[in-house]
């Protein structure tokens, strides 16, 4: 495994996307996606169907970094942003500090589930990808609560 010098939401990181298989994709291939089939995914790598990206997707990169620093705060670290791969997987991190990384989601639904002590499928799978990509040992699910400003 090695990390990629590449910044996240840039057109360089996206061509380096192209090329592996990546963690946000590891559960449209275990056909355990909620908001993709693997047979819409094939048509999404050839170019033919436009990627789905939500309003909580767009909101959940505006607020971030304020949730990466409420996480650091929780867990003593100082998570940063960073590109690994391991083979043809590739792990683009919300936040990683040494053995520690942390998937960010900005979702009422994501915090209620948590809060009931749920980690669905496709997050699991998604974190599996990440610590295979990454150095890290233990991966953290993170949500905001848009409507009511918490965290779990």
């Amino acid at each position: 495994m090695h990390k990629l010098d590449l910044e996240p939401n840039t057109p360089e990181w996206l061509e380096a996307r192209a090329q592996y298989r990546t963690a946000s994709e590891a559960a449209i291939v275990c056909g355990e996606s909620p908001f993709t089939t693997p047979k819409k995914f094939k048509l999404i790598k050839a170019g033919l169907v436009k990627q789905y990206y939500s309003k909580a997707m767009a909101q959940g990169h505006i607020q971030e970094e304020q949730i990466r620093q409420w996480a650091g705060d929780k867990l003593d670290a100082d998570f940063k942003e960073e590109v690994w791969v391991n083979g043809d997987y590739l792990a683009s991190l919300d936040g990683i500090d040494k053995d520690v990384l942390v998937e960010i989601k900005n979702s009422s639904f994501t915090f209620a589930k948590i809060n009931a002590g749920i980690i669905e499928t496709h997050y699991w799978l998604q974190i599996q990808q990440q610590l295979h990509c990454s150095p890290a040992s233990v991966g953290y699910l993170v949500a905001h609560c848009p409507k009511t400003g918490g965290y779990a």
